[in-house]
């Protein structure tokens, strides 16, 4: 009798594990290490779901023989499949295919400005070319390719089928967009911004403007919109004897597309030769002049010629910004001259000398920032890039860039 028990209960056993085993192999959760969860091809993997997709079908998803194998040991999947190539990953699924919500208007600029932000945050690296943020700038992107999902009351899922790509949208942002009622507050959309500090970054910044006039080849305005164009954000050091009413209004557009605006003094004097009410007055001079016009509050400014010792310092009213790479722009006044020396010499956490007075400069920012951004730098204004450091403003006298 107790021989029997026994027998039954390592035959128990037995069928447990492999009704266990079966779960796991068709259609249950996989772990990436199953063979019959991966195939590799060339030097690309690809995860996918046992019984619903084919090596064959994989083989046609990675066809490249280039690309650089990463191996997720830890991972589990399942009713999806996980295509690496390079650093980019890209979960599918095809629940993400079928629309769920309809009847969403004025969507081009909340999807752009979403989709850049959820695959930057993602860490996804094609959100960090210049031909993905050009493809994705509101005019280009293909809103007949967008489908949505009601993911949580808290979040749709638009998918894009051209990018293979789910990004997560908190509702609130979309509800006043839909014809349904998700449930949710409405709020107006805010700019979105993503800076990670994990990647290389370059401040590049410019003296002497602005210049918008068009006689003269308006290069601030022409600067500006390059940036705006790549998601990128400069910041601008502006001359107090500039600022025109013309000048103080294009400056509210640049702070408007995210760039910042420091001081670089009314006349472009030396502070070192100055008294201590002067070197005030000189530096404050520009932030009143706009102040005339809107609410803005300089943080920093630049001392002309970089000429600064312990006096100025001593009566500054913010922090001075100098700079470790200087594109001698103002010498040579030819754009591949300064697209030469820039890309030779910079390097993460530079902060980059331009004067957008000069037409070369703004022809040579035309081909460095989607050069810049193709080389894995994010182009940030001085105020990001001392967030990323970790260092306070008001606890410096000056930065010149690490």
């Amino acid at each position: 009798m107790l021989i029997a028990l026994v027998v039954v209960f390592f035959i128990s056993i037995f069928f447990s594990i492999k009704l266990l085993i079966s779960f796991v192999t068709d259609g249950g959760i996989q772990s990436v290490n199953s063979d019959a969860g991966k195939y590799r091809y060339g030097k690309c993997v690809v995860f996918y779901p046992k019984g619903e997709l084919g090596k064959e079908y994989a083989k046609t998803l990675c066809t490249s023989k280039d690309e650089r194998v990463i191996d997720y040991e830890d991972e589990s999947f399942g009713d999806f499949h996980h295509i690496i190539y390079e650093d980019l990953d890209y979960y599918t699924s095809n629940d993400y295919k079928e629309a769920k919500l309809s009847g969403i208007k004025n969507e081009r600029a909340i999807v752009s400005s979403y989709l850049r932000y959820c695959m930057k945050k993602d860490n996804i690296d094609i959100a960090y070319t210049s031909d993905f943020l050009l493809k994705t700038s509101p005019e280009n992107i293909d809103l007949s390719e967008v489908s949505y999902e009601l993911l949580s009351k808290d979040e749709i899922g638009a998918y894009f089928k051209q990018y293979d790509y789910q990004a997560r949208i908190p509702s609130v942002y979309l509800q006043g967009h839909f014809n349904e009622d998700l449930g949710v507050e409405a709020k107006e959309l805010e700019r979105i911004r993503y800076i990670n500090p994990e990647r290389p970054m370059l401040a590049l910044t410019f003296d002497d403007g602005p210049n918008v006039n068009k006689s003269n080849g308006a290069s601030s305005l022409e600067i500006v919109n390059t940036l705006s164009a790549y998601d990128a954000n400069a910041t601008f050091f502006v001359l107090g004897s500039r600022l025109s009413q013309e000048c103080v209004d294009f400056i509210g557009t640049s702070i408007a597309n995210g760039n910042e605006i420091g001081s670089h003094t009314y006349s472009h004097s030396y502070l070192t030769k100055q008294n201590a009410s002067d070197i005030v007055d000189e530096i404050t001079w520009p932030n009143k002049r706009i102040n005339e016009s809107f609410d803005y509050d300089m943080k920093y400014y630049r001392p002309p010629y970089g000429a600064i010792n312990s006096d100025v310092k001593a009566n500054q009213p913010y922090p001075a910004i100098l700079w470790n790479v200087d594109s001698e722009d103002w010498k040579s006044r030819n754009a591949n001259t300064v697209k030469e020396k820039v890309m030779a010499e910079v390097d993460n956490y530079d902060v980059v000398l331009f004067h957008d007075i000069y037409s070369s400069t703004a022809e040579a920012i035309r081909d460095l920032v989607p050069m810049l951004i193709d080389e894995g730098y994010q182009l940030v204004t001085i105020s990001e890039m001392l967030e990323a450091l970790d260092i306070d403003p008001s606890s410096i006298s000056a930065f010149y860039g690490k």
